[in-house]
Formats: C-alpha cells, structure tokens, sequence
C-alpha cells in the first residue's frame, strides 16, 4: 500500500475536494461523519463514515485514519478546519506508512501527546494506560495479552 497510490493527481484531487469543503465551510467537529453535505475530517474526504473506504482511496494505514479523526475532534475549532487539509497536504505521494504504526516508540509518543490534546478523564486514562504498556514494550518487557486488554 503506497500512499496515494503513487498519484500526484489523487492527493490534487482529494486537496481540491477538501478546500472547497473548507471555504463552504462544511468541515465540523462533533457533527458526524457525513450528512447533509457537511462533515468531520474524515466525512469530508470521503463522504461516508468508513475510515477504512478513505484508507483504502488515499493507500494509508487505517490506524493513521483513525488517529486523524481524533485529533480532529480534540482541535480547537479554527485550527480543525484546516486538519485535513494539512493531513493530506503533509502526507507524500508514493510511500509506504505501514511501518509508522508499528514502531513502538512511535505510538508511545502519539499515545502521550494525546493525553495533552484530549482533555476528557476517562479517555486521557485510557490513552496513559495503553502508553504505560507500550513504554514497557520499548524497554524490553513483553506484558501479557491479559495486560492489553
């Protein structure tokens, strides 16, 4: 899976479709995926709900699609608006993000900085628990499939 599927012209068109979403401003936060011509990161550039549908159309790894829409959703609202544009636009053409959720120190970077981004108590002990896990894992621990889940 290369990003784009190593089209210039797909990440152009996706932008497109995105910034006119922008300037209609049709880009909302805690709306829903996609309705009534409106909807969140993920909504607006895929016109559904199914992250793994943008996954598959833009050849990036479901779990970065995840993590787009929620930091989308932890995002004041002015820099929100333009989160998937700067996604899309940062993200280049013809590369393989598979590895990117695999390393460990990776996602335990994202795990934390999320705590900071998200703000609710319940969530924020989830992402430290899942972090607490993974630091583990980066220090040679292998915990047990009872401790992840």
């Amino acid at each position: 899976m290369i990003t784009f599927h190593g089209k210039q012209e797909i990440k152009d068109a996706l932008l497109a479709q995105i910034e006119k979403h922008r300037q209609a401003d049709e880009i909302v936060q805690g709306y829903g995926y996609w309705r009534d011509g409106k909807g969140c990161a993920i909504g607006c550039m895929v016109h559904s709900r199914y992250h793994r549908a943008l996954a598959k159309q833009i050849g990036v790894p479901v779990a970065i699609i995840y993590l787009v829409d929620s930091l989308f959703e932890a995002m004041p609202k002015i820099p929100a608006r333009s989160w998937p544009g700067r996604f899309v636009g940062s993200t280049p053409v013809g590369v393989d993000l598979a590895a990117v959720m695999v390393e460990q120190q990776f996602v335990h970077w994202l795990l934390v900085d999320s705590v900071r981004l998200v703000g609710h108590v319940k969530t924020n002990t989830l992402l430290t628990d899942c972090a607490a896990l993974y630091r583990l894992w980066i220090d040679g621990a292998k915990p047990s499939y009872k401790e992840y889940t």
